[in-house]
């Protein structure tokens, strides 16, 4: 069995999967084409990553109104989690102040050190950048709303390798 690991965004890792060049990948399932079956894995939320001397940071949790005026730095608009984002503003009335856009949550967080905004980014990404000089403040609108599973293509009959090792992703995670 060999497994390779493509690391690019949702967007880009749906189109490999519908053009047949991956056998799955694990994307935001927000919004999927219908070409495409899916299996959950875990809901990630959607964070604030603040400065640790920003007003937020002594906070155990904020909301959209609170982040209404600040300047944000979010991923591209075509990104799965930058349409969740967007789409949680909307329901709320408020119209995002977005500063900047940026793919990668390492930079993102750099921006917020040098006091460049506050970074609206998964959970995850958080937790895996080990912030250092920022603080991640859960966002009470975004909790559990950012869906992470894996798709496949509906006319691509997987592996039994395949559904094995999609299978262990689900144990592991529960």
């Amino acid at each position: 069995v060999k497994i390779e690991a493509v690391v690019k965004t949702s967007q880009e890792l749906i189109e490999m999967v519908e053009d047949y060049r991956l056998d799955f990948g694990v994307v935001v399932t927000f919004n999927l084409p219908e070409s495409l079956e899916s299996a959950a894995l875990f809901d990630d939320s959607i964070v604030a990553v603040v400065q640790k001397n920003s007003i937020f940071s002594r906070v155990k949790e904020v909301s959209l109104k609170e982040l209404r005026k600040a300047q944000l730095i979010l991923y591209p608009a075509s990104s799965q989690t930058r349409q969740l984002i967007e789409a949680g503003f909307t329901r709320k009335g408020i119209l995002p102040n977005i500063a900047m856009e940026m793919h990668y949550p390492a930079a993102m967080a750099s921006l917020v050190e040098q006091g460049m905004g506050i970074a609206l980014m998964s959970e995850l990404s958080a937790r895996r950048d080990k912030l250092s000089a920022q603080v991640a403040v859960p966002i009470k609108e975004f909790a559990g709303i950012r869906p992470l599973g894996v798709v496949w293509h509906k006319g691509r009959k997987l592996s039994p390798q395949s559904r094995a090792f999609i299978q262990a992703m689900q144990t592991s995670l529960k």
